[in-house]
């Protein structure tokens, strides 16, 4: 699975590399060679449910009641043409081969459909079948594993020599390391559903759940957000309302959601869903039921990741005051050739009662002497 994830990624960030550098493609036309990917991404989902997994039904029944084997998903997984495609991607560096042949290889082979695709849901399937109690638990581990993968293959081009003036936003260029927490690759959550009796209740911890996310952005990492709902078209589907954090970068004039927190509202605690029900005390009886309102909110390390792409520049990373491990550093100045060693000592160690005196005023800094 890794492998895979990998590889996908690292075709993402090839295509640009070859269509600009090769065939001399303007920036924002070679965007257009992922077209045939997303057609490959449809096609392999309906290849696989229209082909591959009613195969996988009619092994069940020929098995009846005993357990099919789940070896049997590992039938398209290790099929032969998962290479076929980086050698017909590998030829569009032959200029006189038309691009078009290229951009149809890495998700879809031969007009067919995407294999990549078709194997990475096979091999979903298959760790679901084999870890079927923990399931849950191990396909977390495989979102660690592969989110790694998926930046650990695409940042090996920084050791090829390849020009990554031509990737398609700056952000990137700057800081690649970035994309581990962003988008799929988020390996870590902090995340929250809870239960309430009344709206008022959920709508109070929205707004609090809410301010800490803001505080922790402004206060703890020193990035401006702006708080707010989303539209009715933008909102979390079957949820009552979403509210977001939402951050500008600047290096790439986009914007990125930082944080999100759902009121779901009594949707999911209906029967149909989760069938979560508390005692109403405002029946007389005291025998009525009502319908829990629930919330979900989250945070992950998309936080690393926007705090990376705001402050961090062409120079390296740069991290704000109270997340960094050193907040001050004390150089010597005025030393130069003609510095007696009696005031070259005198200057270090003037810094480093300096340094000295920063720690124990709870600063994290050092000396430089």
């Amino acid at each position: 699975m890794q492998f895979v994830y990998g590889c996908v990624h690292l075709l993402f960030e090839a295509y640009p590399v070859v269509l600009t550098g090769g065939h001399n493609f303007r920036p924002g036309v070679w965007g257009l060679a992922y077209l045939p990917l997303i057609a490959g991404g449809i096609l392999g989902v309906f290849g696989y449910l229209l082909i591959f997994h009613p195969r996988y039904e009619a092994a069940m029944d020929r098995h009846e009641a005993r357990l099919v084997s789940p070896e049997i998903r590992l039938n398209l997984a290790l099929s032969p043409p998962f290479a076929i495609p980086f050698f017909w991607f590998g030829r569009m560096d032959i200029l006189s081969i038309h691009f078009i042949l290229g951009t149809n290889d890495g998700r879809r082979l031969m007009g067919l459909f995407d294999l990549d695709l078709c194997k990475i849901l096979a091999l979903f399937n298959y760790i679901i079948d084999v870890y079927l109690i923990a399931a849950a638990s191990a396909l977390a581990a495989n979102s660690v594993f592969r989110s790694a993968a998926g930046v650990i293959f695409p940042v090996h081009l920084l050791f090829c020599g390849i020009d990554r003036s031509c990737m398609p936003a700056p952000a990137f260029q700057n800081v690649d390391l970035q994309k581990l927490f962003l988008r799929t690759r988020e390996f870590l959550w902090q995340e929250g559903h809870t239960a309430h009796l009344t709206k008022a209740e959920a709508d109070k911890e929205v707004r609090e759940i809410l301010d800490l996310y803001h505080r922790v952005y402004e206060e703890l990492l020193a990035v401006p957000v702006i708080p707010g709902i989303k539209s009715e078209k933008e909102k979390f589907a079957g949820a009552l309302y979403t509210t977001t954090i939402e951050d500008f970068v600047p290096s790439s004039g986009r914007g990125i959601q930082a944080a999100i927190l759902h009121c779901l509202g009594q949707n999911f605690s209906r029967p149909e869903m989760f069938n979560i029900m508390v005692e109403d005390p405002n029946d007389p009886s005291g025998q009525g039921k009502t319908f829990a309102w629930k919330n979900s909110w989250g945070l992950s390390t998309r936080t690393i990741g926007v705090m990376t792409m705001v402050h961090g520049d062409n120079q390296g990373l740069v991290l704000p005051p109270r997340v960094a491990s050193i907040q001050a550093v004390v150089v010597p100045c005025g030393v130069t050739a003609k510095t007696s060693d009696e005031d070259r000592a005198k200057i270090n160690n003037a810094c480093d009662d300096l340094a000295k005196s920063l720690i124990d005023g709870g600063i994290r800094g050092e000396g430089r002497s």
